[in-house]
């Protein structure tokens, strides 16, 4: 019988093209289930039999060491080999004997169905370092062999179920990016996040081929996670974008186009992969430690002692993000509004370490972007007919994590005993109200729990003079703990510590249209507060929230690294006129040591900074040209119906807004040949002040991901 090539049935893993047909196993039936017991039996039994046909068996390929000396790895094989016919499905074995051998099938299908590294204890004498065994099928086999009855119906089991079915084609291919499938998939993956990229972007309407909500947006967590795709390379690029917005919030759409550039541009120069590869790892090297460099003539120091720049860097993080729907006042307004949220986290008094404090949004919607507002504090839902009456501040709190609503499946787990005629209901109800006395006795004012609170409670805790508020979630405990000092009880059997009850300043009740909030101020300095966003409908509310979240995520991020980039594309055109100057005058030294000769390493370094300047044409939607200019490489907007030699007349600032145009100023259109020249840092007595900023931690890491995202693709192509 003749080997056959391995092939890999778990999932996820590769399965070539071998042939028509595969031996797919029942879904009933785990293969490690089977293979746990029998490896390890058949390791202590020490088996070594010769080959037979229609058999199943396991071969230990190699022994290695592990770190125990009682285990060992084992890497094992296991192969099934039918003897089928294939038009009638499959026979069950019969027996051979020597006297009459049988027939020669008319179809042989050898399988071997995996190969697997396997942790097994080490036998008390020492083996070889390669040994065989091979579980027969026949009962003379399984006469030699004696095995357990449980792993004999095992093996039976697993013989008996299998079927043939018709093999489902590969989702891996060899070469993806010379497939022009994937060429065109990516391609117009591309152009759809370009066209959602910047202020003036163009917004996307995503829904389901199968019905589902539409979704509305141009952010790049809520856009990527709504399209769906099959393709593993695409899948790929997908993740990695997501887990890069997942822990900075901003510059994902940033990382995915100048990703997908950096591969179309790798086809398009017609260069080896492993050499793009090593030149693109070599030029991110150079771009990083770039605008590590204090002189960086596109980075911008943050002033904390004034609030202009934050402002400056969450409105640039707001407007980019055009779904949100915001004119120039609201924009002004919820930047403001973003950046006094965030000083408000900052804790004022810092012991040993910083923990920031937090941020609750309660959405409104209906309502004026300009009625929005940040609160100290923290703002609660709350019955509308509420009576606060007279209150001494301090006020003293409690707060309860088990629910209170008096059900037995919330007494926990367990066994309960009720005895005859015996009301459980009023029992615990009893429990209840003497909790409710508890806290009258200790003088506690504010009632909050984190579910339900039992109405009898409810009543008997109002009547003395008691706020109540119930149905709190677990979204709101961390702030409340944070704001009031309270220790959330879990258990209503026990007396309540006097260390668990917290403190607020004082309660107010605050009305937003038809909703109704209690205010709690805190005792002392604290590091929480409120954000009040109402906009006009729920789309347009759904992405406001989502864009304020990012900003202060954003303006955390300057706490570490106190920097800023200039936006508007005059960092990206900085960098591509900066990486194309540095290419071409020390082409002779990074070429020996990147394996390549200088015309690979330049051709590779023009693809680099045509990504990058790919990346300042984004911006643009509107039809018209983006330009750079030759002293300090800024990236400048000319509109559809001017003429370059009107430039200087239709617009004054570049996209960053820190260069004025004048008269002896010389542009050269991007993605364009043109004299490389070294940028010119910008000479002014006062600090520069742009009004686009991006965030300079969150640029930085979306160059490193879009740059290893696309060598990771450009290798998965050149290996497989």
């Amino acid at each position: 019988m003749h080997e056959a090539s391995p092939k890999f049935l778990f999932p996820g893993l590769l399965k070539p093209n071998m042939s028509d047909l595969e031996v797919q196993e029942p879904k009933c039936l785990n293969l490690f289930i089977l293979l746990n017991p029998l490896v390890h039996w058949v390791t202590n039994k020490g088996c070594n039999l010769l080959q037979t046909a229609d058999v199943c068996h396991v071969n230990i390929v190699q022994k290695l060491p592990a770190a125990e000396n009682n285990w060992m790895w084992v890497s094992c094989e296991l192969r099934l080999s039918l003897d089928e016919e294939v038009t009638d499905g499959l026979r069950p074995p019969t027996p051979q004997t020597e006297e009459q051998p049988s027939l020669p099938p008319k179809t042989q299908i050898p399988r071997t169905l995996s190969t697997f590294p396997y942790l097994t204890p080490r036998p008390g004498s020492p083996s070889s370092c390669m040994s065989r065994f091979e579980l027969g099928t026949r009962p003379k086999i399984w006469e030699q062999l004696h095995p357990p009855p449980h792993l004999a119906a095992l093996c039976h089991c697993y013989r008996t179920m299998s079927r043939l079915v018709k093999k489902s084609p590969s989702v891996c291919t060899d070469l993806p990016l010379n497939s022009s499938d994937v060429c065109n998939k990516l391609r117009l993956m591309k152009e759809l996040l370009k066209s959602s990229y910047g202020p003036t972007a163009r917004l996307k309407h995503v829904h389901n081929n199968i019905g589902g909500a539409v979704v509305t947006t141009s952010t790049s967590s809520v856009l990527l996670q709504a399209i769906s795709c099959s393709h593993p390379i695409i899948s790929l690029i997908k993740g990695s974008i997501l887990n890069h917005v997942s822990r900075f919030s901003d510059c994902g759409l940033f990382a995915s186009v100048f990703c997908l550039s950096l591969i179309e541009e790798a086809g398009r120069c017609g260069l080896r992969k492993d050499v793009i590869i090593r030149v693109y790892k070599h030029l991110l090297s150079l771009c990083t430690a770039h605008l590590q460099q204090e002189d960086c003539g596109c980075k911008v120091k943050l002033d904390f002692c004034s609030s202009q720049s934050l402002i400056t860097l969450a409105r640039s993080v707001i407007s980019s993000k055009p779904t949100c729907v915001l004119s120039e006042p609201e924009l002004a307004h919820i930047s403001r509004l973003a950046v006094l949220a965030f000083l408000l986290t900052v804790p004022c008094n810092i012991v040993d370490k910083v923990r920031l404090g937090r941020t609750v949004t309660i959405p409104i919607e209906g309502h004026s972007v300009l009625e929005s507002a940040v609160f100290s504090g923290l703002l609660l839902d709350t019955p509308e007919n509420i009576s606060l009456g007279s209150l001494c501040s301090p006020l003293r709190m409690v707060l309860f994590s088990a629910s209170l609503a008096g059900d037995l499946s919330e007494l926990g787990d367990g066994r309960i005993e009720v005895h005859q005629g015996v009301d459980t209901d009023s029992q615990i109800l009893d429990q209840l109200l003497e909790l409710g006395k508890q806290v009258l006795k200790d003088e506690v004012k504010l009632f909050v729990c984190q579910k339900v609170i039992h109405p009898v409670l409810q009543h008997y805790l109002r009547c003395n003079g008691v706020i109540v508020i119930e149905r709190l979630g677990i979204s709101l405990m961390e702030p409340l703990i944070q704001l009031t000092g309270a220790q959330p009880v879990a258990t209503l059997h026990t007396t309540i510590p006097r260390t668990a009850y917290g403190e607020v300043h004082n309660v107010s009740v605050r009305q937003f249209g038809s909703k109704t909030k209690i205010h709690l101020h805190p005792a002392g300095k604290t590091a929480t507060c409120t954000m009040i966003l109402c906009h006009r409908n729920e789309t347009m509310l759904n992405e406001l929230k989502l864009v304020c979240q990012k900003a202060e995520h954003v303006l955390r991020l300057t706490l570490r690294e106190p920097c800023a980039l200039l936006g508007g594309g005059c960092t990206e055109t900085h960098l591509a006129a900066y990486i194309r100057y540095q290419s071409k005058n020390d082409v002779s030294e990074p070429s020996p040591v990147l394996g390549c000769s200088q015309t690979e390493y330049l051709l590779a370094a023009e693809a680099f900074c045509r990504s990058l300047e790919t990346l300042a044409t984004s911006l643009e939607h509107d039809d018209g040209a983006s330009l750079i200019d030759l002293t300090h490489a800024h990236h400048w907007t000319l509109p559809s119906d001017v003429t370059e030699e009107h430039l200087k007349d239709a617009t004054a600032l570049c996209g960053c807004g820190v260069v004025q145009s004048c008269q002896n100023r010389k542009w050269s259109y991007l993605n364009t040949e043109y004299a490389e020249f070294s940028p010119a840092p910008l000479l002014t007595a006062a600090p520069l002040q742009p009004t686009v900023l991006d965030s300079f931690t969150a640029k930085v890491k979306a160059l490193e991901v879009a740059v290893e995202t696309a060598n990771l693709v450009l290798d998965v192509s050149l290996t497989m």
